[in-house]
């Protein structure tokens, strides 16, 4: 126990004298300080942090406004600019990305389905979700 205390005093002794006494230190002088390079050097170390943290929900850009799709078109009805109609390429994806959850979720629920019934398991009689 004494080793184990004289080895971790001796490591903390050699890591405080390598940061007291290293080669060159990154501070500038005292008397070389001024208020205004002591402002500059907080600023740019703020600008670094920020720039290596990833964006919050509140810093990141707004989303295009999500676009509304039209199943049925009235004789003569004009679309707003947040609609799109369901017969056109752009309506298509636009339905396929709204609901792009649900279709993921299908496909996982037919995932598994086809794996149980490769294997020979009735999927009814399992409860499988």
């Amino acid at each position: 126990m004494i080793r184990i205390a004289k080895f971790l005093f001796a490591v903390g002794l050699g890591v405080f004298l390598h940061a007291r006494f290293s080669a060159e230190s990154k501070a500038l002088p005292s008397d070389r300080r001024s208020k205004s390079s002591i402002e500059e050097v907080k600023a740019g170390r703020a600008e670094q942090k920020n720039a290596k943290r990833p964006k919050g929900i509140f810093e990141s850009p707004e989303p295009p406004p999500r676009k509304e799709v039209v199943f049925h078109l009235e004789e003569g009805q004009v679309l707003n600019e947040n609609q799109v109609y369901i017969k056109t390429p752009e309506g298509k994806a636009q339905l396929e990305r709204n609901l792009g959850w649900l279709i993921d979720l299908c496909d996982n629920y037919a995932l598994k389905q086809r794996q149980l019934a490769e294997k020979g398991v009735n999927a009814t009689a399992t409860g499988s979700r």
